[in-house]
């Protein structure tokens, strides 16, 4: 159990706040190509790729992964 979530839960949980910082990073791409400035946008694709950053870390190694 990672954070109180069974490891497919967690999972799931990390794929998808992967999912929206690709989205708002496309999102946010758009904008800048387009000269349009979006905070919220880049705030929010910024904070979701921190977070699955983080969660990526909590993941177990395996015992036979390299060290």
């Amino acid at each position: 159990m990672i954070l109180g979530m069974s490891l497919a839960t967690f999972t799931q949980f990390h794929v998808i706040i992967s999912l929206i910082a690709i989205v708002s990073g496309l999102l946010a791409a758009v904008g800048m190509l387009s000269a349009r400035r979006m905070p919220v946008t880049t705030a929010l694709f910024l904070f979701m790729t921190v977070a699955t950053s983080v969660t990526g870390f909590m993941f177990d190694t395996p015992a036979e992964a390299p060290r």
